[in-house]
């Protein structure tokens, strides 16, 4: 953290923080955020670092809780307000740092737990969280884009009042009194939910042989299966659904088949600048990832497979998409192209 006097249970609280980030099925890369209050001061995870290293780097900045309640209660909280209430420090608090002070509790973890998006990106979501969150504290949000908009909501909802929220097209947040109840809470919301899925069918890429096209292949392992089914296909490349995986690959997954022509469309996908097209699934062979994507698009595109095989699984009819307001309200953030800014690098 700063040089700032720590909060009780600081070192509880980073391991934790470090635990859910190192968790693939919870966190990816940069994703979610965790924070904890002591006082008129809250530390909470700054924008483009990985909870994953929260135990090695300093990763934490403190801001002052009162000037962001004071503009939660009044209505007037725009993202700029963050930065305004950030103590001095070369880091930037998260964009999604309000929602983290308009909750009572301590502690709060939001987390981008793959079983948790899969159910609210179905239509029929909140009908499917009503029986399998039965007896939890929780309550339904529906999407709006992070940052202020989703802050102001569940204040005027009451959504806030409770432990558990699920957010729609996004993931998790859970408040306690201690990181342990908070991550207990987190493990048990993504256990009730998950489902099991098929073994992959193809857990080892068959593409090789394009490093000049700009691409490289993924990572072993079952993300590859997007390329043999093509259920999962129809369900990725019909448009964006979840903030990261908008941020992370652009608006559009691609998929080629392969062949003689496979080379000249990749060299054509890289003409335009990362994150644009920085996921390709070669149809019966594999996925392939842009040399120059985002650090973490890797990590990103395994929560993909992820994500779509527990949605597959869960038999919903109907997945929400993005509209193209909401798309682009993302691509054009400016949170989101500081927090781009500092994951530029090799997704491997």
């Amino acid at each position: 953290m700063t040089e700032l006097p720590r909060p009780p249970g600081c070192a509880g609280f980073l391991e934790m923080s470090a635990r859910l980030g190192t968790d693939p099925a919870l966190v990816q890369a940069a994703g979610g955020n965790t924070s904890i209050k002591c006082g008129d001061r809250m530390w909470v995870k700054a924008s483009g670092t990985w909870l994953a290293e929260a135990g090695t780097r300093d990763v934490m900045v403190p801001v002052r809780l009162g000037p962001l309640r004071e503009r939660i209660r009044d209505r007037t909280l725009v993202d700029a307000h963050v930065a305004e209430a950030t103590e001095a420090g070369s880091l930037r608090a998260s964009v999604e740092t309000p929602f983290h002070a308009l909750f009572d509790p301590p502690v709060v973890a939001h987390v981008h737990c793959v079983s948790t998006i899969a159910t609210a990106i179905a239509e029929d979501g909140l009908d499917r969280l009503t029986g399998l969150l039965d007896g939890l504290d929780w309550a339904w949000q529906e999407y709006l884009k992070p940052g202020a908009p989703l802050t102001l909501a569940l204040a005027a909802s009451g959504a806030a009042q409770s432990r558990i929220v699920v957010l729609g097209n996004h993931g998790l947040i859970v408040s306690g009194e201690t990181p342990e109840e908070v991550e207990a809470t987190i493990r048990d919301v993504h256990h009730r939910l998950d489902v099991p899925i098929p073994a992959p069918g193809l857990d080892r890429s068959r593409v090789s042989g394009w490093d000049e096209t700009g691409y490289i292949p993924a990572p072993e392992g079952p993300l590859h299966d997007l390329a043999v089914r093509p259920d999962l296909i129809e369900l990725a490349t019909k448009g964006p659904f979840a903030p990261d995986f908008l941020v992370f690959f652009g608006p559009d997954v691609r998929i080629v088949d392969p062949g003689a022509t496979l080379p000249a469309r990749l060299a054509e996908f890289t003409e335009v600048p990362a994150p644009f097209n920085s996921l390709v699934i070669v149809r019966d062979h594999g996925v392939l990832l842009r040399r120059d994507a985002l650090s973490g698009t890797a990590e990103l595109a395994g929560a993909l497979y992820d994500v779509l095989a527990r949605f597959a699984a869960m038999g919903a009819p109907h997945l929400r998409y993005f509209d193209d307001a909401e798309a682009r309200a993302l691509l054009d953030w400016d949170a989101e192209k500081y927090r781009q800014s500092l994951n530029s690098g090799n997704p491997a």
